[in-house]
C-alpha cells in the first residue's frame, strides 16, 4: 500500500500522483462539463484549503475558474430574481411598508 508521505512519486498531503513538472491534477465537473486542473504540492492542510497552491498559469486551471465565477454570478441571479418574484415591490418597498 502507498503511503503518500514517503512516496516521491505522490503529493505528500492527498496522495495524488505528481507528473513530471511536480504538480498533481483533479478533475470535476461543474454544469456538465468536465475540467481538469492543476495544483502544486502543498506542505500544510491549511494551503490545500485555501487554495493557495492552485495553478492558475495552467489553461484548464482557467478556464475552471472562469466557468467557476460565472456559476457564482448565476446563482446571484437566480436568488436576487427569485426574492423580485416572491417581493413584487421589492427590498425598498417592505422596507417603506413596514418602517
Amino acid at each position: 500500500m502507498n503511503n503518500p508521505t514517503s512516496d516521491p512519486t505522490r503529493d505528500r498531503l492527498t496522495g495524488l500522483p505528481l507528473d513530471d513538472k511536480g504538480w498533481y491534477q483533479r478533475q470535476v465537473s461543474l454544469d456538465g462539463e468536465n475540467y481538469a486542473f492543476k495544483y502544486f504540492q502543498c506542505g500544510s492542510t491549511s494551503c490545500i484549503t485555501g487554495g493557495k497552491n492552485l495553478d492558475t498559469s495552467d489553461p484548464g486551471t482557467q478556464a475552471y475558474m472562469k466557468a467557476s465565477d460565472k456559476k457564482v454570478f448565476d446563482d446571484i441571479n437566480k436568488a436576487a430574481t427569485f426574492v423580485a418574484i416572491a417581493s413584487p415591490v421589492g427590498v425598498a418597498g417592505n422596507v417603506a411598508l413596514r418602517g
